[in-house]
C-alpha cells in the first residue's frame, strides 16, 4: 500500500523559495531576512543576495588559517618570553644576531 496521495494534484515543493534579487530596505533585511533559517541572505545596496552554503574547501581554508594564527601566537609568546635565539629555525631568526 502506498503512502502517497492517489490524486493528480502536484505536491508542494519541499525546497525553500529563494528571494535572491528582491528589493528590500535595510530595516526590512534586519527584521525579516537576516535570520531566515534555511537560506542565508546578504543585503547589498537594496537587494537580497543569497549566500552559498560553505563547502569542504572553504572549511579547509578556515582550518589552515586557524592553524596559521595559532602558530603565530605561539611564536609571539616565545619572542615575548625572550626566547628569540633558542630553538627557532634560522628563517625565523633573520635580522637577529650576526649578519
Amino acid at each position: 500500500m502506498t503512502q502517497w496521495p492517489v490524486t493528480g494534484e502536484q505536491l508542494a515543493s519541499v525546497e525553500p523559495t529563494s528571494a535572491d534579487g528582491r528589493l528590500v530596505t535595510e530595516a526590512e533585511y534586519w527584521q525579516d531576512w537576516y535570520n531566515t533559517g534555511d537560506l542565508s541572505y546578504e543585503w547589498n545596496n537594496g537587494r537580497l543576495e543569497e549566500k552559498p552554503v560553505s563547502d569542504f574547501e572553504t572549511f579547509q581554508v578556515y582550518l589552515w588559517f586557524l592553524e596559521l594564527l595559532r602558530h603565530y601566537l605561539r611564536l609571539a609568546a616565545h619572542w615575548q618570553a625572550g626566547g628569540a635565539g633558542d630553538g627557532l629555525p634560522a628563517v625565523a631568526q633573520l635580522g637577529h644576531g650576526d649578519p
